[in-house]
């Protein structure tokens, strides 16, 4: 039998680790989702709930949409206006430059420049130069000297890597005008201050699990950060939570005993399809081959079939 694995102790009370504040994504993906944004609204500016869906295929209200916004704003290849429902997103003069300017040289040009506007990223040139150390170096620099998790570090070397390629042989003297924009900007992996009692949304593959559920446990297993929601049994990955709304005071009693941590499932496929059917005990998960024969189809239906018949017996209602 499989040893759960233990409660750790005041998980409402421990410090929250949180990384300093970087793009989720490179540029390379920056000036993709940039492309993307110029396609449907040109030089307009648009409101991002109407943007998301029609421009990057995600919810108005997501998570990935969010950092998507913050991070064109943090490289300075969109420019941001307004607030709540009303805000909108724009492409801004060097994101027309980087994604559309005609003229030889000039996209070239500011990507070198975008490459550097994140302070953190500046930084972390200048202090490297132009050949940065092994991994185990750089991870002890972020998580070490400058206060990552080890999460936020790989993710922020993963950034990096894809980033700094585009800056050349540039290496700043100073990174005191490398700020950038100061509305989201940059932004921290996402759910890194969620505690015990704040009410979460739980995404994954980009489809939401739990739209509004509350968190009862946290815990570490396999040198990542695990959340459990009172609506499930199974843990979600702190990178798959966003924060709605901070518990108004710690729970008065201590969380239940935490369930077995399970595998998270495997990223779907290009090939793969997924669907899913919730029952009162969790959500059953079933991924399938994108393309199936009548023959093999056939065969899924008797194993089906199977599946319910023991399922029954199991459950006691055969």
């Amino acid at each position: 039998m499989t040893e759960a694995a233990p409660q750790p102790a005041n998980l409402d009370k421990r410090p929250k680790e949180r990384s300093p504040s970087f793009p989720y994504i490179g540029l390379t993906k920056a000036v993709e989702r940039a492309e993307q944004l110029h396609l449907y609204a040109k030089r307009h500016d648009m409101r991002i709930i109407d943007a998301a869906k029609p421009v990057w295929d995600m919810g108005p209200k997501s998570s990935s949409t969010l950092q998507t916004v913050a991070a064109l704003l943090a490289f300075g290849l969109a420019d941001g206006s307004g607030g709540g429902d009303g805000r909108k997103i724009k492409l801004s003069d060097a994101g027309y430059r980087a994604v559309a300017d005609p003229r030889p040289g000039v996209k070239e040009a500011t990507l070198r420049e975008l490459a550097l506007k994140p302070k953190i990223l500046a930084e972390f040139r200048q202090r490297w130069g132009i050949e940065r150390p092994a991994d185990i170096i750089a991870l002890a620099d972020l998580t070490v000297d400058r206060g990552f998790t080890s999460e936020g570090a790989r993710a922020f070397l993963r950034v990096y890597d894809d980033t700094i390629c585009y800056a050349g042989d540039t290496v700043p003297d100073s990174i005191a005008d490398t700020n950038g924009p100061s509305d989201g900007a940059a932004i921290d992996p996402p759910s890194s201050d969620i505690a015990v009692g704040d009410l979460v949304r739980v995404e994954h593959g980009g489809q939401i699990v739990f739209e509004k559920a509350k968190v009862r446990a946290l815990h570490d297993h396999g040198g990542q950060s695990w959340a459990y929601v009172e609506e499930s049994e199974s843990a979600a990955l702190m990178s798959h939570l966003t924060l709605l709304e901070k518990a108004t005071a710690s729970p008065a009693t201590p969380p239940p005993p935490l369930p077995m941590v399970r595998v998270p499932e495997a990223s779907v496929q290009a090939d793969e399809g997924m669907d899913r059917f919730t029952v009162d005990e969790g959500v059953v998960k079933i991924t399938f081959p994108a393309e199936m024969t009548t023959d093999s189809v056939t065969d899924l239906e008797a194993f089906f079939a199977l599946f319910i018949k023991k399922a029954k017996r199991r459950a006691g209602s055969a």
